[in-house]
């Protein structure tokens, strides 16, 4: 389940990917992507979560969210645009990967 505070997030994503909100099988999908952010997000930031502007923590969402949208529409990893000039490209193992260098500031260093 979506938390509350996270309903206008998934509006706007689904907005910016051009997706049907009356669609119920896409919004479960979204939802389900959403939520899979959320849980790998505050994972990753744990205490650090407190300290975290909201603004910051939501683009963190936002992009793992359409990370790991992306990653439904790629087969083996691989994502192919379909352009004229475009190159099939390997998506990331890692759906965090893209917002490690916006969260890192927040996140305390790796020593003990």
């Amino acid at each position: 389940m979506l938390p509350l505070d996270s309903r206008p997030l998934l509006v706007y994503l689904m907005q910016e990917l051009n997706l049907d909100m009356t669609d119920e099988q896409e919004k479960q999908r979204i939802t389900k992507n959403l939520t899979t952010a959320i849980k790998l997000v505050d994972t990753y930031l744990g205490s650090a979560r407190e300290n975290i502007p909201d603004v910051i923590r939501d683009e963190a969402l936002l992009t793992v969210a359409r990370e790991l949208e992306t990653r439904t529409k790629a087969p083996g990893g691989v994502f192919a645009a379909y352009g004229e000039h475009d190159a099939p490209i390997r998506l990331a193992r890692d759906p965090l990967n893209l917002v490690y260098p916006l969260l890192r500031p927040f996140v305390g260093g790796g020593f003990a």
